[in-house]
């Protein structure tokens, strides 16, 4: 039940400007992350929770806002954290992540703080085959560290205390220069 509702809000909120509105007015936000920390266990519920938060939240500061303020980036990471081992969860995450934190550097700051960059990190350590789950954690670096500063140096630094292989150096080293240049 709470997989199917999640996935009906996830459909119906990136189909309808006027319908993802009318949901996170009507608390649709509050009730994704209750039912989320309910079904932390239970990754279909996690993955569509996840794609509906991102539905909701991407492209709208209030939403996101909302979301933050929800304690909603631990929340995901959280989920994240229990289920590193699948790249469904991690692509999920990941692209709920970048949404809330776009185009905000408060939330990026939240983001920082809630420990965005270390399980990004090991999610691209953990999925370095699965080009989706790089693809998904580079976004959320990329949306992270753009025009914010502090996040782009504790990148650095976890990158170099995690002794990263070579590969995925070379993968964030590409990464710095995008957001630089």
């Amino acid at each position: 039940m709470a997989e199917q509702t999640c996935r009906e809000v996830d459909v119906l909120s990136s189909k309808s400007l006027r319908l993802r509105r009318a949901f996170l007015a009507e608390g649709a936000l509050e009730l994704l992350f209750e039912t989320l920390q309910i079904h932390m266990q239970q990754v279909p519920v996690v993955t569509q929770a996840c794609a509906a938060i991102r539905s909701l939240t991407a492209g709208e500061p209030q939403g996101a806002a909302l979301a933050t303020g929800l304690d909603g980036l631990s929340i995901i990471l959280d989920a994240m954290c229990i289920h590193m081992h699948l790249s469904a969860v991690q692509i999920r995450g990941s692209l709920a992540l970048t949404a809330l934190m776009a185009e905000s550097e408060p939330r990026q700051s939240e983001g920082l703080k809630a420990g965005v960059v270390q399980v990004t990190m090991r999610v691209m350590q953990q999925h370095s085959d699965v080009l989706m789950a790089l693809e998904a954690a580079s976004g959320v670096l990329h949306t992270l560290c753009k025009g914010y500063m502090p996040a782009m140096i504790v990148v650095g630094e976890v990158t170099s205390h995690l002794g990263c292989d070579p590969h995925l150096t070379l993968v964030i080293t590409s990464f710095h220069h995008f957001i630089i240049s």
